[in-house]
């Protein structure tokens, strides 16, 4: 009878082993799968955040290109203002003393005339009388 319940102990204790091995197997297996799935739901996230930011930056890059452009068309403005500019202030240092002169009486009378011009207007007046 010993040997029968050495051969019993012996039969029991493998086969719990081995119902312990095949558990810790399907554990190992189904935190493997469960990993795979989170992994892959990542990486399917992260894919959409990529493909975002991809057309952002097309968004950008077009952006870029139409302010380079409208810089490119300002800049040019801005020269060709800034020799009419020049010109401008060569032709006003350049005047001969006649000029001037006449310059100067405009200008103290002309404001005077403007006033009188509004001032009649402004009454229902003629100058021209």
């Amino acid at each position: 009878m010993e040997v029968q319940q050495l051969l019993t102990w012996i039969i029991g204790t493998f086969t719990g082993l081995g119902v312990l091995l095949a558990g810790l197997g399907y554990g190992y297996g189904q935190f493997k799968k469960g990993v795979k799935a989170v992994d892959s739901e990542t990486i399917d996230s992260l894919q959409v955040q990529l493909d975002t930011f991809k057309g952002e930056m097309t968004l950008l890059k077009n952006d870029n290109e139409e302010l380079r452009k409208d810089n490119k068309e300002l800049v040019a403005t801005n020269n060709k203002l800034q020799g009419q500019m020049e010109t401008y202030k060569e032709i006003a240092q350049n005047q001969n003393p006649e000029l001037k002169e006449l310059l100067s009486v405009l200008a103290k009378t002309v404001p005077p005339l403007i006033e009188a011009q509004r001032y009649c207007q402004k009454h229902n007046l003629s100058l021209a009388k």
